[in-house]
């Protein structure tokens, strides 16, 4: 009885792995020339786009069209009061510049290109790509407005009055990424891909700041360099739902931890030497990043199913926490002390159309 009941129980197991266990889709064309992946009846296999003879490489080139956003670039404030002395601290008025709801954001192109193949054994994913993005806004404003930017003193306190200010915000973003990942279907029409790997990234950002004074209409010039080298550990994954007629929807989310050196250069040239400054500062620390993707694409097979090719569109969105190192003044009870330090995070938001061909 005991013997009997042992096999029922057997065959009852067998017969609920057959259930669920996800098979290869029986439509997939097959390989006519290289031997095959055989299991199956496994669980989760690996992704396979059903390539003749593959060589198991592949490579793409994106087109990115992304808008450049950061925190603390305010450059100005408007007092509406008649009052000639300078109102130093600074606490009431309408705040100026890219981050109080500016509509100067603009957006720039930029590029990624990739190239990664799969190792034929355990089937992971490995790809270097190299991503740039530029950075270049501008913004202008006129009125009855006192400087972020001017170290002024005692004796100075109206002559950063001025009756125009200027700004562009402007720079070079490049990431060079290294990942490895195992994507593999947990359903027929479901892939996940999580991978991890390595990044490094090279943030060069320059500011000029251009203040009219009211009494001379003289221009005096502030400039910064604001500029990260870093490189650290990513992880993230992406997934993706196959669809019909050769569509897929995508999404990915990816974070970094980065190690690396600040570069901050600030300086001010003014006509008559009384506003002029310039100072450094290096200094290593650890920032953070993050970005994810939401997008739309289309493959499809040519030369009797030995290469494809595939579009895809997407947005983006990318993160980087504490980029702003810049310092404003914003108080004459100690001229020559810094006033203030931002901690702005560097935003990307934007479009990626991609060109993919695996063979």
């Amino acid at each position: 009885m005991k013997k009997k009941s042992f096999l029922i129980f057997g065959f009852a197991i067998l017969l609920l792995s057959q259930i669920f266990a996800i098979q290869k889709d029986p439509c997939a064309p097959k390989d006519v020339c290289c031997e095959e992946y055989t299991d199956t009846y496994a669980f989760s296999y690996p992704k396979d786009i059903g390539l003749a003879c593959p060589r198991n490489f592949y490579v793409n080139g994106e087109f990115l069209y992304m808008r450049a956003q950061e925190e603390g670039l305010e450059y100005a404030i408007y007092n509406s009061g008649e009052t000639n002395i300078n109102p130093r601290p600074l606490e009431n008025g309408l705040i100026y510049g890219f981050s109080t709801g500016s509509d100067d954001w603009e957006f720039n192109p930029g590029f990624r290109t990739s190239l990664g193949f799969y190792t034929s054994k355990n089937f992971l994913n490995i790809e270097i790509a190299w991503t740039y993005l530029r950075i270049k806004n501008d913004t202008a404003v006129s009125g009855k407005l006192y400087s972020f930017f001017l170290m002024i003193g005692e004796n100075d306190r109206i002559s950063d009055r001025a009756i125009s200010a200027q700004e562009r915000w402007s720079g070079d973003h490049n990431i060079l990424d290294l990942k490895v990942g195992k994507p593999f279907h947990v359903s027929r029409f479901f892939i996940l891909d999580p991978f991890f790997g390595v990044r490094s990234t090279w943030i060069d950002q320059n500011m000029t700041f251009r203040y009219s004074r009211l009494e001379s209409e003289r221009m005096v010039k502030p400039i910064a360099s604001n500029d990260f080298w870093g490189i650290g550990l990513r992880a993230g994954f992406k997934s993706e739902v196959i669809l019909a007629k050769g569509f897929n929807i995508f999404a990915s989310f990816s974070s970094s931890m980065l190690y690396g050196r600040f570069d901050v250069k600030q300086a001010a040239d003014s006509f008559d030497s009384s506003f002029d400054y310039n100072f450094s500062q290096d200094f290593y620390m650890s920032i953070r990043n993050f970005e994810n993707t939401l997008g739309i694409s289309w493959g499809s097979f040519f030369d009797k199913n030995r290469y494809f090719i595939s579009l895809s569109a997407a947005y983006e969105f990318h993160h980087w926490m504490n980029q702003n190192r810049l310092k404003m003044f914003l108080d004459d009870t100690a001229p020559m002390m810094i006033g203030s330090l931002n901690f702005g995070d560097l935003m990307y938001d934007g479009f990626a159309f991609k060109l993919q061909f695996d063979f």
